[in-house]
């Protein structure tokens, strides 16, 4: 069940624009949709990723961009078929066991570049797991 009007425009935005957010055009809520809306505990069998994004949380600033980095590489395996749909879970939980990984998911960036090297780490560590 669609209750928004799924387009890019929100997140692009959001990111964009933060607080002063002005999106224009977007189609409103069909509110009627909302009296069949039920909602249950998740899964964590059948999701295993909602505690990764619960941990990142906890496991330094850089945590989640680590994460992402390393979750679009396995997207993109995944895809050519190349790596698992569980694999990709259990791929990113390697790379949060990885003994570099605090080194720099803790790291408060100072600069993009910062960034960028946190992230090209955590592509290259997939890669190397994942491609041999």
């Amino acid at each position: 069940m669609i209750l928004y009007d799924a387009d890019m425009k929100i997140p692009i935005s959001n990111t964009l624009y933060s607080e002063n957010n002005q999106i224009l055009n977007i189609k409103n809520i069909n509110i009627t949709r909302l009296n069949n809306i039920s909602f249950q505990e998740v899964d964590l069998k059948k999701f295993p990723s909602i505690k990764l994004i619960e941990k990142c949380f906890s496991l330094g600033p850089q945590a989640s961009t680590i994460v992402n980095a390393s979750n679009e590489e396995l997207i993109n395996l995944f895809l050519k078929q190349k790596v698992s749909f569980p694999d990709i879970v259990k791929t990113i939980n390697k790379i949060i066991n990885d003994k570099e990984f605090n080194k720099y998911a803790r790291k408060n960036p100072s600069s993009v570049k910062d960034i960028l090297i946190a992230d090209k780490w955590a592509r290259l560590k997939t890669l190397g797991l994942c491609v041999k």
